[in-house]
């Protein structure tokens, strides 16, 4: 693309971002772990294993996928409890991904947070037969919200998906550099006792997925729509 960073793009080089990796690069996977390319002082020291995923050549760069019929999710458990602390600071997290259908509960996308109640930050494609859904508990109940139905997100098509949650519950989304729009009003952010982060998945294990990624971040606080369209551009 014109005026492209081949080095750093914008999201990496926020002084807002947690955690970023991009597939194109040979550094973000050494050693069966994705790494983390985020140049901000704030960036965490996680890596994300991959487990049966691996990087390979893909739509002229490279993206880390399941070559075959397996599905399986990458998280790692946050050494800290609560590092990216959404009710304190509001979170931000996104993904270029190729989606694929699979699984009867959905197919994880992207995640932060834990299983028990008021900890939930989870994307789920597909779940409930709907393109792009967002969990997140309210007042103790687990709630999904939809981001995106499936006229706008289908399988075997590249997404820049980006989701928001703000100290006061308030969830946005984005989809293909568009600005943040709200999708539920009320509720809490989450809060977890005992973090996880990763992707094609949750920390539940019941929808493991076969989802394409050659992005993904999370980002202190809610982003900017200038950085999201800058970083889509």
């Amino acid at each position: 693309r014109v005026g492209y960073d081949t080095t750093y793009s914008p999201i990496q080089q926020s002084a807002n971002t947690w955690w970023y990796t991009r597939l194109d690069q040979a550094a973000s996977y050494q050693s069966s772990n994705l790494q983390n390319l985020a140049t901000s002082s704030i960036k965490v020291n996680e890596v994300i294993p991959i487990h049966n995923m691996t990087r390979q050549s893909d739509a002229g760069a490279h993206s880390i996928y399941n070559n075959s019929t397996t599905s399986g999710q990458v998280k790692t458990n946050m050494t800290a409890a609560n590092p990216f602390a959404p009710r304190s600071y509001g979170l931000t997290m996104g993904t270029l991904f190729y989606p694929h259908t699979s699984g009867n509960n959905g197919s994880g996308v992207i995640h932060y947070g834990g299983t028990p109640t008021s900890q939930h930050f989870f994307v789920r494609y597909q779940y409930n037969s709907v393109g792009l859904n967002v969990g997140a508990d309210t007042d103790g109940n687990d709630n999904w919200t939809t981001a995106f139905h499936s006229n706008l997100v289908s399988d075997s098509n590249w997404y820049f998906f980006v989701v928001a949650i703000e100290r006061n519950g308030t969830l946005l989304a984005s989809l293909n550099g568009s600005p943040l729009t709200p999708i539920r009003m009320l509720g809490t952010a989450p809060n977890p006792g005992d973090a996880f982060f990763g992707l094609a998945g949750d920390p539940y294990g019941d929808n493991n997925s076969r989802h394409r990624y050659a992005t993904a971040f999370w980002h202190k606080g809610v982003m900017s729509n200038e950085l999201i369209a800058q970083e889509y551009a």
